[in-house]
């Protein structure tokens, strides 16, 4: 769903809400390709497990964006977003293989295995300073990630090191700029 409420009054609003699902249905019935986690293709192993929701599924997405334009040519605007975290399953590597080494997946891909929700905030503030008729320099300042949240964005899902993160979300990040406008 969407909701948008157009600029008037000195301000706008832009929502969405969407609910989805990212599924893999591993086929592995003989003499049919299987792609599944592994580097070869038609490998009867690209099957064990491999049956459920994908890395890129996130069931819930929330997005607000909006902006207020106050006296004097300054105009400030954000960004909300809140997703649900990525699925992730614990994985094994075999060796021993007659092919080398293979990793598996150890469980059944399962929606319970998530991580956390994101949740973020982004802001901007611009002041135009006008320099003549047809001149003008824009001062900017971008705030990122607000409230300096930590979200651990994909973990290791390696038998062994499972569960420990491998990216976290980037730290609060302050940015100042300008930009002449002709």
């Amino acid at each position: 769903e969407i909701a948008t409420k157009r600029p008037s009054y000195r301000w706008q609003l832009l929502g969405s809400y969407a609910v989805g699902r990212a599924f893999q249905e591993q086929v592995s019935v003989e003499g049919e390709s299987i792609f599944g986690f592994g580097a070869i293709p038609v490998d009867p192993n690209n099957g064990v497990n491999a049956r459920g929701p994908i890395f890129w599924d996130r069931t819930h997405m929330f997005k607000v964006s909006s902006s207020y334009q106050f006296p004097y040519d300054v105009l400030v605007s954000g960004n909300f977003l809140a997703q649900s975290g990525p699925v992730f399953t614990r994985t094994v590597l075999v060796e021993g293989l007659n092919q080398g080494p293979f990793t598996v997946f150890a469980e059944p891909r399962d929606v319970s295995d998530r991580l956390d929700t994101l949740s973020m905030v982004d802001l901007r503030a611009s002041k135009v300073f006008r320099l003549g008729p047809n001149r003008s320099v824009e001062a900017l300042m971008d705030i990122y990630n607000l409230f300096n949240a930590n979200t651990v964005l994909s973990a290791n899902t390696l038998t062994g090191a499972f569960g420990s993160p491998l990216t976290v979300l980037s730290p609060r990040i302050i940015r100042f700029g300008g930009r002449f406008l002709f």
